[in-house]
């Protein structure tokens, strides 16, 4: 009877340790959504909670945490999404550091990251102890460390990462993944040691060269850039906090807004899933117009061949690069070249003269991206690399000539990659003359518009399938991902990850029996030797032994001889 009773009691509360881990089964499931509040993010995580939230009230309740004084607080009700106010975090402080990232002021974002960090465990650690004892069943985060420590705090039972940005080595990485091969493009090489221009993307991949750099890179990154990222945020938190902030937990599934096919293949762990790149704001039937006088500049100035010109709104071209291509658009008055610039009056006025000035150039501070990339009249697309214009220009089938900001790791990567497959011309030197080069390699080379229709076929394609975000957020609480887990990876020592303990015992193996060859041959040689020495007594010792038998015998012969005569 006892044995029975402590069995129930055992079962009880092995299912209620289940049931602090795993979420809850009845009801509407409670999401909350915490992602960064920079230009562009922000808009990307409202419309990916505004995609869960439209499953009903019955199935989400959906939870978003927003800064004081943000124009969303009352947009967001409108998805049937619960805003959660951060006190004291104020829009006003959010537009500052926008502003400081799209004038190039902010060379990295560590500083807001740190900020923030701060904030959130300094100031409003009662707003994180209360988010704790709300009972959520999912957070959906980004990729960026602030929002890793507070998902650390939270410990809510199912973890999701949502990423806009292309896949690659150093990614996978972070998010506890398998190592990647040193063939594979990485954006931190190109940040650490440049990009050095290959003829194709497989000259590259096999260079003994690019492979030793890269995976110095992924290293380097692994056993040092990252996890000082990670103390040096760590030392903000209290101390009181610091182990539950930084006990790491990884994700149960990442999902990336992507296009496999239109990146460069990567392999990737089981629980990493891609999506059709379709939770922007811009996406929205509203924001797909073109204004009467736009029409008219298209249909009327230059019906015949035109381009297109934007560089997103998070950042812009400096002064330099912008009057280079400037000077270039200016010269082609047969191509009616549309611009977009969000931030005018960043530039000194003898910039944006020669662009409003021309009678080829329509200059404005926003267009209808997709809508114009549908035009068949339009035969170039100038963009800084931005991954949704990147996607957005192969599905258009559009010759793309990419001039990547010298700060943006990502359109740098983009616009090597695609100069490398020919699925656009890259522009490492803003020069006019390496943007003249560059729209004369596109034009004439005939495997770049093959290439660009077949991957818009592929995206097309992708944008057809079912397996969106509502499908994985379902599949994520429907049948759970423990099977979809890679956790050797998450605790393995970096001489594991890399299998350099199995290297270096291996090269150990080859180095003793490189050694035992070299004495072998040592000692071989030595026999051989002392062989060559005794065949060299032996026949020594037999030449003495017939030259004194010769002797002897020529002493006998002289005796008898000697007889014969006496």
């Amino acid at each position: 009877m006892k044995s029975l009773i402590s069995l129930i009691t055992l079962t009880f509360l092995l299912s209620s340790i289940q049931g602090q881990s795993q979420p809850k089964q009845d009801g509407p499931k409670k999401v909350l959504v915490y992602g960064s509040f920079l230009n562009g993010q922000v808009d990307f995580m409202i419309d990916v909670a505004a995609t869960i939230a439209s499953k009903g009230p019955e199935q989400r309740e959906v939870y978003q945490l927003l800064p004081e004084g943000s124009q969303n607080i009352e947009y967001v009700k409108t998805l049937d999404i619960n805003p959660i106010v951060i006190p004291g975090y104020t829009q006003d402080y959010v537009n500052e550091q926008n502003e400081l990232i799209r004038n190039g002021e902010v060379a990295d974002q560590t500083k807001f990251l740190k900020e923030h960090v701060s904030y959130m465990f300094n100031e409003q650690i009662d707003l994180l102890i209360d988010l704790k004892s709300q009972n959520f069943d999912m957070l959906i985060v980004e990729r960026y460390e602030d929002q890793q420590f507070v998902a650390n705090f939270l410990e809510i039972p199912m973890l999701v990462k949502v990423i806009e940005r292309v896949v690659e080595p150093i990614i996978i990485q972070e998010i506890g993944g398998n190592p990647s091969h040193s063939s594979q493009l990485s954006t931190l090489r190109n940040t650490l040691f440049g990009i050095q221009r290959y003829e194709t993307l497989e000259d590259k991949q096999l260079s003994f060269f690019f492979r030793f750099f890269n995976f110095v890179s992924f290293f380097l990154h692994k056993a040092y850039l990252y996890p000082s990222i990670q103390y040096d945020l760590a030392s903000i938190i209290p101390d009181e906090y610091v182990e539950q902030a930084t006990t790491q937990r990884y994700a149960n599934m990442t999902i990336f807004t992507g296009i496999e096919g239109l990146i460069p293949p990567i392999a990737v762990p089981p629980s990493l899933k891609f999506i059709y790149p379709r939770y922007k704001t811009q996406y929205q039937p509203e924001f797909m117009q073109i204004d009467q006088e736009l029409k008219d500049f298209m249909n009327k100035k230059f019906p015949k061949q035109l381009a297109l010109a934007t560089f997103g709104n998070t950042k812009q071209p400096n002064v330099y690069d912008l009057d280079n291509l400037a000077t270039y658009m200016v010269k082609q008055k047969q191509i009616g070249f549309i611009v977009s610039l969000s931030n005018p009056q960043n530039y000194p006025e003898e910039v944006l003269n020669k662009l409003s000035e021309s009678s080829n150039i329509y200059l404005t501070g926003w267009v209808p991206q997709q809508t114009i990339l549908k035009d068949e009249r339009v035969k170039l697309f100038f963009t800084h690399g931005g991954l949704n214009s990147y996607y957005e220009g192969l599905e258009a089938s559009k010759t793309m000539i990419i001039i990547p900001f010298e700060q943006d790791e990502q359109a740098r990567f983009l616009c090597d990659f695609a100069h490398l497959e020919q699925y656009g011309s890259c522009v490492y030197q803003n020069t006019i003359s390496e943007i003249e080069e560059a729209v004369q390699r596109a034009m004439k080379t005939n495997g770049y518009q093959k290439k660009v229709s077949q991957l818009s076929k592929v995206a097309k394609k992708s944008s057809e399938s079912k397996k969106d975000l509502n499908y994985w957020i379902d599949y994520c609480f429907k049948v759970g991902t423990n099977h979809l887990a890679m956790p050797q990876y998450q605790t393995m020592r970096i001489d594991q990850y890399y299998d350099l303990d199995l290297h270096f015992l291996l090269f150990t193996a080859i180095l003793v029996g490189l050694y035992l060859i070299y004495i072998a041959i040592i000692i071989l040689i030595f026999l051989v030797k002392l062989l060559i020495r005794f065949v060299k007594y032996v026949m020594v010792k037999v030449k003495e032994r017939k030259a004194k038998t010769d002797e002897q015998q020529k002493e006998q012969s002289d005796n008898d001889n000697k007889v014969k005569n006496d």
